[in-house]
């Protein structure tokens, strides 16, 4: 029979991530049991029972969303509370939890462990505080405290925003039991129907244009210091397995390759947030995404993608020698301009874009991209190489023989089949190249980058100035 203390299972194969959960939740008077894979944490659902459960999405051999699958197969588990945790451009991932059964998806990167025990706490006993080490009882909460946090939201068609860092089920759960009578759990939303319109910034992911709330939170320094003293071992592991990527020629082996590259991205994902390092954490988490999209097809893995996630590490190095970046401008949306004849092409930029938090004006007409080009000062700019009248090319040129995008970042889109010599030649004054048919997350990824890298130009110069 099982105690008075309410049994919480954590299965996350980042044994940091775990160990900061499981410390706060033990603070409140919760048991905490850990599986490090997805078999073991089926294994342990059945010999503890837990009264909720933790699950990370990305697990070795079996996925979390596999996990629930076979969980809510079972009489017993059906209407076990389970929060799985995703990061900020996985929506594939979040939709196929929700629709496996999630109770709530939460924003790895952005969690932090009080989130977590709130989360947990208004799950297993609404209207109450965790339990003090100690008591049994969880004890009333008083009005107006942190459960409000995780208010039932509106239903999908309603314009208010959800809940911060948090995306749930319209319906709570109640509480956990070993043996739970069967019930169709209602219907849960998809990550489409969940998503804040274009120009606003969602609670589940990151916004490049806006300082996190908890980015004025104290941290250690000596946590910090221990950071950044690590970065060069880090970012050393992560160069030698994209060297490793870069000459794996089997599929397989490409795949074990990317599981690693993962693994690794994910622990700096969490050591960044820890110490409050937005930018570090949100570009982490972006390439996660990216990582994982690639292990689940590897066949997209050519040179496009395997240069986009070879600049993004040796970006992170130059993050880890500024001591994380100081961005100037944080408060403002990126902007982009993207320009491209053909419509479908151009409106998957400014789709990926979006879900990088990044606004955009879009235009198919080279001559009238260049006049707005000379009116507005933009964050970064996409042109498609073919194009009538003047090429991206020429294009880029005489953006650049203004003053007012001279500096910006550009980036040429162009075919797979032209890919690797446009990247030997010139590119007239671009910063970079990516091929279609592209990867939504890639282009994220690569947004984020350069946008990151201008702002930090425009830190430097300001402080030379200063």
């Amino acid at each position: 029979m099982k105690g008075s203390k309410k049994t919480i299972l954590i299965v996350d194969d980042d044994p940091l991530v775990a160990g900061l959960y499981k410390g706060k939740l033990e603070s409140a008077g919760y048991n905490v049991e850990i599986a490090t894979d997805g078999q073991m944490g089926i294994s342990k659902i059945h010999e503890v029972l837990p009264d909720a459960v933790l699950l990370d999405l990305m697990l070795p051999a079996i996925s979390g969303v596999d996990v629930l699958r076979q969980i809510r197969a079972e009489k017993a588990f059906k209407e076990l509370p389970v929060v799985v945790f995703s990061n900020a451009f996985a929506t594939v991932l979040v939709d196929d939890a929700m629709s496996a059964g999630a109770t709530r998806v939460l924003n790895k990167a952005e969690s932090s462990p009080l989130q977590v025990l709130v989360c947990v706490k208004e799950l297993i006993s609404p209207g109450t505080t965790p339990p003090a080490a100690g008591q049994g009882k969880p004890s009333k909460q008083a009005p107006g405290g942190a459960a409000s946090l995780f208010a039932r939201p509106p239903r999908p068609s309603s314009a208010a925003a959800a809940p911060a860092a948090v995306v749930q089920n319209p319906q709570p759960r109640g509480p956990a039991a070993p043996v739970r009578p069967a019930a169709a759990p209602p219907p849960p939303p998809t990550a489409a129907s969940i998503a804040p319109a274009k120009t606003t910034a969602s609670p589940s992911q990151p916004d490049l244009g806006a300082k996190s709330q908890s980015s004025a939170a104290v941290v250690d320094p000596k946590l910090r210091t221990e950071f950044f003293t690590d970065g060069p071992v880090r970012i050393g592991a992560l160069r030698k397995q994209v060297g490793n990527l870069s000459k794996e020629s089997t599929e397989e082996g490409r795949r074990e390759v990317l599981q690693t590259l993962f693994r690794q991205i994910s622990e700096l994902t969490t050591s960044a947030g820890r110490v409050r390092l937005s930018t570090v954490s949100l570009i982490c988490s972006t390439l996660g995404s990216f990582l994982t999209e690639l292990e689940l097809k590897p066949s997209n893995l050519n040179a496009s993608t395997l240069r986009t996630i070879a600049q993004t590490v040796d970006f992170l190095a130059v993050l880890f020698d500024k001591k994380g970046g100081e961005l100037a401008g944080e408060e403002k949306q990126p902007c982009a301009l993207v320009v491209d004849d053909e419509s479908i092409s151009r409106r998957a930029v400014v789709f990926a874009l979006a879900k990088a938090k990044v606004s955009c004006v879009d235009l198919s007409d080279p001559i009238v991209a260049l006049e707005k080009a000379k009116a507005t000062k933009f964050d970064l700019i996409y042109l498609d190489v073919d194009m009538p009248v003047i090429n991206g090319f020429e294009l880029c040129s005489r953006i650049r023989a203004d003053m007012q995008n001279k500096t910006t970042p550009v980036v040429f889109i162009t075919g797979l089949s032209d890919f690797e010599s446009r990247a030997k030649s010139t590119l007239s004054g671009g910063n970079d190249l990516i091929a279609k048919p592209f990867m939504f997350v890639e282009l994220a990824v690569k947004s984020l980058t350069y946008i990151t890298k201008g702002r930090l130009a425009v830190s430097a110069a300001s402080n030379r100035k200063s």
